[in-house]
């Protein structure tokens, strides 16, 4: 077993290298915070248990971060894929029955959705408010109106929204807790909420 982990090691230390090297290569211009984040990836390819994956699977992330660097991604972009690989923004309606499967495979009884308020859609099913703002972001959306809620699928009336996500804090917007704070804008997302997901 600790043969076997060293040479696992080993390996990764050398396409971890050939991955740094083609990162920089296509991102000459990234941000340190950027480049840092491969290392990252590289150490999530094998997840909470590194013992349970084979190599074949770590070296097939590996291959697929280098395809990805190499037909022009960002790594930012291949971050948001790879973390969220089930991710959606909502522009038409789903049912109820969906957002509780969802609930069910990731968090048990809870999904993480960011509300653009300007546009009147909603991106669900990522492991933090911040992915799903960051892909609202990269298409566009201004941060403004881009607000964090949970949805309880379990539950009905007032509890099946909670307004609570970091992104929520904007003390330079006036918006200075974890919820929403205008009345108006908690009408607007339920109303967007109640249009999208068919109850």
């Amino acid at each position: 077993m600790y043969a076997s982990r060293c040479a696992r090691g080993e390996i990764s230390l050398l396409l971890g290298a050939c991955v740094w090297k083609k990162a920089c290569a296509l991102n000459t211009h990234a941000a340190s915070a950027d480049q840092t984040a491969v290392f990252e990836y590289i150490s999530a390819a094998e997840g909470p248990h590194p013992q349970s994956k084979s190599v074949f699977s770590y070296v097939f992330f590996l291959f697929r971060l280098i395809d990805a660097l190499w037909h022009g991604a960002s790594i930012a972009r291949f971050s948001l894929w790879y973390n969220n690989p089930d991710m959606e923004v909502i522009t038409k309606s789903i049912s109820l029955s969906k957002v509780k499967t969802l609930a069910k495979n990731r968090f048990g009884n809870v999904v993480k959705a960011v509300v653009d308020v300007h546009k009147g859609i909603i991106a669900i099913d990522a492991d933090l408010h911040s992915d799903e703002e960051a892909e609202f972001l990269s298409q566009g959306s201004k941060q403004e109106n881009l607000w964090g809620i949970n949805l309880y699928p379990e539950l009905s009336g007032d509890d099946f929204i909670e307004f609570d996500s970091m992104i929520n804090v904007r003390p330079q917007s006036g918006n200075i807790t974890r919820g929403i704070d205008s009345p108006a804008t908690r009408k607007k997302i339920c109303l967007i909420v109640q249009r999208l997901i068919v109850i």
